[in-house]
């Protein structure tokens, strides 16, 4: 038997926008981005909206959540697209979008031809608006700044084509909302750009009690009842909190894993509730998620020096017989970076000078990863302060991403 009831819920990519009774209210937030839909669909303001804040703080959610439910409520605004930016340049946003919008009566096979030939996706979209000088769209871009910090991509400039759109077509016929997690997101965008910006909605970490609320609202509809206590799910917040790095300890996504992964192991263990040993169980794996997480965020040049200080990690404690619990090993600069380098050519990539490894060391040990400790010859000697076996496992996979 399973305790497990709605899975899905348990998913904190799931879009749940339509179980109102299991999101967590941001009143403020819900507010501004009505006032948005409503401004845009009842009286055809024009708007370029920004939605900033961390990961895991409720941006997608309560954005679908609002739009969904105003095309529930207004019939006649049918048209919102939703696109998730990640991994995509502006080029591919502008096709993405472009095949959202067409419909075969607009192009004739010529027509079409040439957009695709060309990659002209900018012109194929305003020439869809202004051939229907009447329809009125909502576009909403998450993960939007991928596409503009994107080397070699076209940054910001697929935003300044659909704010030109109402130039074109004499009609205000796009509102566009914006979604990121870079909270200086604003001050990367063009003058161009930034000056049609109306509203600004932040969305702030949660607090422990916010995050104890998330994590029994999805209990009380994913599992059974009686397989939960709110003292374990109080446990569970404290330790997720405990184990995150600073900036993931408001992010709800990780409450609702370590739930998931707590309920999971209930059930492989046959017992009819989620325990204290459970939950310490999918601890372990959600502090591996936050090191992966935090790993994917960092270029290749330090994930490689990571990767080479594990390995003498490794090495250095075979020697030691046990002791490295207590003496964590201890490596030199220059044993880092022949290493460092040496994995770096097999890769094909660039190797990296010492100047270059002293500024990457200097940005691990602000990351907590590793730390100074003694000096030979005026030289400082380093070691890894995280747990060498998770490390490892996400280090490992989020190369395995750049391969």
């Amino acid at each position: 038997m399973t305790i497990i009831v709605k899975p899905e819920l348990l998913n904190p990519d799931y879009p749940i926008e339509a179980f109102s009774e299991v999101l967590y209210p941001r009143e403020e937030q819900i507010k501004q981005l009505n006032n948005i839909f409503k401004e845009f669909g009842e009286y055809g303001h024009f708007q370029l909206s920004l939605v900033l804040g961390l990961p895991g703080t409720g941006k997608t959610t309560f954005v679908r959540y609002v739009a969904y439910n105003y095309l529930k409520s207004n019939p006649r605004y049918k048209e919102v697209y939703y696109i998730n930016c990640k991994n995509l340049s502006g080029r591919a946003v502008e096709k993405t979008l472009f095949f959202k919008l067409y419909k075969p009566s607009l192009f004739n096979e010529f027509e079409l031809k040439d957009i695709q030939r060309n990659k002209s996706w900018s012109y194929g979209i305003t020439r869809i608006f202004e051939k229907e000088k009447d329809r009125r769209v909502a576009l909403i871009f998450d993960e939007v700044d991928y596409p503009i910090f994107l080397k070699n991509s076209i940054g910001d400039r697929f935003l300044h084509s659909l704010i030109r759109i109402p130039e074109s077509t004499g009609n205000l016929n796009v509102s566009i909302l914006l979604i990121t997690n870079k909270l200086k997101f604003r001050l990367k965008l063009s003058d161009e750009v930034r000056q049609f910006l109306f509203y600004n909605i932040k969305f702030p970490p949660y607090h422990t009690g916010d995050l104890l609320e998330i994590v029994k609202r999805r209990a009380t509809f994913s599992l059974k009842k009686g397989s939960w206590d709110i003292d374990v799910l109080a446990y569970l917040v404290k330790k997720v909190v405990e184990v995150t790095s600073e900036q993931n300890q408001g992010n709800a996504r990780y409450v609702i894993k370590a739930l998931r992964y707590a309920s999971i192991l209930a059930d492989e263990q046959h017992k009819d509730k989620i325990d204290y040993d459970t939950v310490d169980m999918a601890i372990q794996q959600i502090k591996r998620d936050s090191i992966t997480d935090d790993l994917r965020t960092i270029p290749l040049s330090h994930l490689v020096t990571i990767k080479a200080m594990i390995l003498l990690h490794r090495e250095k404690s075979k020697l030691r017989a046990g002791l490295e619990a207590f003496y964590p090993p201890e490596m030199s600069s220059s044993e880092i970076l022949h290493l460092t380098n040496k994995i770096l050519s097999e890769m094909g990539k660039k190797n990296i000078s010492y100047r270059n490894l002293n500024y990457i060391l200097s940005d691990l040990q602000k990351s907590d990863i590793i730390k100074k400790t003694n000096t030979v010859k005026n030289k400082y000697l380093y070691c890894i302060t995280e747990d060498i076996d998770i490390l490892e496992k996400a280090v490992d996979e989020v190369l395995k991403e750049y391969l």
